[in-house]
């Protein structure tokens, strides 16, 4: 069995609430960011795109993406780009 090392990169971010745009623009900074620093996994917070502290579902369903929307597909196009695994 050989060694094999992975850099991981565990990203502490306030993820405001109903934000997508917002909250997806952090999270495509920080995967450029820790990816510059090396890392290889970058993982980040429950529920980082929309938020998770929600009163309701109802509350929440404005804000629900599909599993294959614009936050998933850009976030997945920059970790292609960047060579990292995002979670």
């Amino acid at each position: 069995m050989s060694d094999t090392t992975v850099r991981v990169a565990a990203v502490q971010m306030d993820v405001e609430l109903g934000n997508n745009a917002g909250n997806r623009k952090r999270i495509l900074d920080k995967l450029s960011e820790t990816a510059g620093n090396g890392a290889q996994l970058v993982v980040f917070p429950e529920a980082a795109f929309g938020g998770y502290c929600f009163s309701s579902l109802s509350d929440s369903e404005p804000f629900a993406e599909s599993a294959d929307g614009e936050t998933a597909q850009r976030f997945s196009e920059r970790c292609q780009e960047l060579g990292v695994t995002g979670v």
